[in-house]
């Protein structure tokens, strides 16, 4: 019997608490719990480690909270956060989960609607008692706790809808409902074996998804510290940050959005363009995929050597386990990261519902709307309008509203408000959120998810339905193209072409282009409401495209003198600077600039522009005019 399946079999006969998981992963005393990199060195940190450092900040916790009082927890992703998220509970606490996102009006009422009064975390604006991160590191109690408590731990654990507008919902999940969802995990180590595929003896799983969120908090987090895994945190969310630690680490399981498997397949199917490598890269996809349906070592053998070069530029060669959460995928990403070796799946869950489903299909067969059966724990329905019902034990116990606790009315279905349809293998697939729907002319129902997905259009974009029944497509070009209108010229005849490939009735009529990011929730999905409430108001920062011709603005902000700027003020900020650089500083001499900050300098223009800058060619941009000059060649030679 392999380990995990002896922790799932007594966990059924244990009481299901949240001090339970807790005893079960701290266990695992000198495997290493966390991993991150500081000044290029990997800094480990053991589950014994971390217990001391948890039975600390208990003591701590209990001088300034009583028991079930509820205690905001508001950080990144560290592991002072799962410290602190332990040791509330273990004080006998109650958790709120916030995103340090949040704006503080947000939050504020979330701690209102809570009950709260104590506030773990940095916190610009708050205006009840809280502890940063610095004090809870240094923080020594009076009275030391020796050993974990056996009595009096709290079992409750609120989180937050995605919102940064309005009010979030919040909803609490109790050590029951928590431990259905771990046990939910039996059937996928029973369906698809590379989850437990370890690399090296071993499983280290990116902590990439925000704990504070459903998806992060128990995909990620709660169902690999039952098992002993090791926790590889990041130094911030850039993409490159991102692959790099992924190789650094060997980082074998990535649970992400689809914002994030996305971008990599665009990436590499840019790259294998640019090599005029497409029809044999199509080819050795389809005859990968084959191989991993049939013989799934020779396939992953296969993948491996056929793609090699793939895999070094973007998460190595330890990957042994992914899924995807809170979104449709593209119809092309599946596919191919699948092909090139990393096995990709396709869930979905809510923070009322927690993780519901997850796909278990052979490679050559998973699709970015399918979702799979629901998970042991829960029950599915469609009602009338195809709108998605949900009930079980593992969903949520209690929701907070106004000061009040009110608990979960027992076997009622939950409304999710998303349209699924069922597919002849019993799978559910999902067609759109109900209040993204678009009444077209025809009287059809226009899904802007469906557009997307059919769409495949290799640039950051969203689809949505304006008043009068048309679709409309917000896009936000990369860097390149305001500078070069070569590189304009480029990118219009991609979204021309994939605007012509659509059905006429999925056309959108009008195009916009974002003049910055497109907003994102907290759970790392487009938010196109806000995108359609924006431009319906006229308040959305965006222009409107003409016979794909650039805006005048934009005309005006292109060229070399504009991209000169851009760089310019990239130096001064990454050499810390306080005088604006000049078109000559040189970013060591005069900027004071030291090597490991020319080396974020370089990843920031490489990602900004979407160039790659050997080392060679880096070493001749120590100042802006030497950079521009090697960025427009570069962006030239695309």
């Amino acid at each position: 019997m392999k380990f995990y399946e002896k922790i799932l079999q007594e966990l059924r006969n244990e009481e299901h608490s949240f001090r339970t998981i807790y005893r079960y992963a701290f266990s695992f005393g000198d495997h290493v719990y966390f991993e991150q990199s500081k000044n290029l060195l990997i800094e480990k940190i053991t589950y014994a480690q971390a217990r001391q450092e948890v039975l600390r900040l208990t003591a701590v916790l209990q001088e300034k909270a009583a028991p079930g009082q509820v205690i905001a927890l508001s950080m990144p992703n560290s592991p002072l956060w799962v410290e602190c998220f332990w040791a509330i509970l273990q004080s006998g606490c109650k958790a709120l989960l916030l995103s340090p996102q949040l704006p503080w009006r947000v939050m504020e009422k979330c701690l209102q609607d809570t009950g709260c009064r104590l506030l773990l975390g940095d916190i610009e604006g708050c205006t009840i008692p809280a502890v940063g991160a610095k004090e809870l590191a240094s923080a020594r109690p009076a009275h030391p706790l020796a050993d974990d408590r056996k009595e009096g731990w709290g079992d409750e654990v609120i989180l937050a809808t995605s919102s940064t507008t309005g009010a979030p919902k919040l909803y609490a999940f109790d050590g029951k409902a928590i431990c259905a969802q771990i046990l939910n995990s039996e059937f996928v180590l029973k369906n698809c074996r590379d989850v437990a595929r370890f690399h090296h003896g071993v499983i280290r799983q990116l902590a990439f998804l925000p704990f504070s969120h459903i998806f992060g908090l128990t995909a990620c987090f709660l169902w690999f510290t039952m098992f002993g895994i090791t926790f590889v945190f990041l130094k911030d969310l850039q993409p490159e940050t991102i692959l790099r630690t992924c190789r650094l680490h060997q980082v074998t399981h990535v649970f992400a959005v689809p914002l994030l498997w996305d971008t990599m397949n665009n990436r590499i199917r840019k790259a294998i363009a640019d090599k005029g490598m497409t029809e044999k890269a199509e080819k050795m996809m389809k005859l990968s995929l084959k191989l991993q349906d049939f013989w799934p070592a020779l396939g992953r053998g296969f993948a491996a050597l056929a793609f090699s070069s793939v895999r070094k530029q973007t998460l190595g060669g330890s990957i042994s386990y992914c899924i995807s959460g809170g979104g449709m995928l593209s119809r092309e990403t599946l596919p191919l990261i699948n092909a090139i070796g990393y096995p990709l799946e396709n869930g979905y869950g809510m923070t009322e519902i927690g993780i519901a489903c997850v796909t278990v299909r052979k490679p050559s067969r998973r699709h970015g709307v399918a979702v799979g059966k629901p998970l042991p724990s829960l029950s599915f329905n469609l009602d009338e309008k195809k709108q998605l019902l949900v009930k079980g034990k593992s969903c949520y116990c209690a929701r907070y509203t106004d000061g009040k606790r009110i608990p979960r009315e027992e076997d009622t279905w939950f409304e999710t408000g998303d349209l699924f349809h069922l597919e002849e293998t019993g799978d559910y697939a999902c067609i759109s959120r109900m209040d993204d729907l678009v009444n077209g002319a025809n009287g059809e129902r226009i899904s802007p998810d469906a557009v997307e997905n059919e769409m495949a259009l290799p640039l950051e974009h969203c689809v949505f339905g304006q008043g009068d029944g048309t679709l409309a497509l917000m896009i936000r070009l990369p860097e390149q193209c305001t500078v070069l209108e070569s590189a304009w010229d480029k990118a219009m005849a991609q979204v021309q072409a994939a605007i012509d490939g659509l059905p006429p009735y999925m056309r959108p009529r009008s195009i916009y282009l974002s003049r910055q990011a497109l907003p994102l929730s907290l759970s790392g999905k487009i938010r196109r409401k806000a995108i359609r409430e924006g431009v319906a108001a006229g308040t959305y920062p965006c222009d409107l495209i003409n016979g794909m011709k650039r805006p005048a603005a934009v005309a005006e902000g292109a060229g070399d003198e504009a991209l000169l700027r851009q760089l310019q003020e990239m130096f001064a900020r990454h050499a810390r600077c306080q005088a604006p650089a000049q078109p000559d500083s040189h970013f060591f001499t005069d900027l004071g600039g030291d090597s490991m900050a020319f080396l974020e300098l370089i990843t920031e223009i490489e990602t900004r522009y979407t160039i790659k800058i050997t080392d060679a060619i880096s070493s001749g941009m120590t100042t802006p005019r030497a950079a521009c000059a090697q960025v427009i060649a570069s962006l030239e030679h695309l």
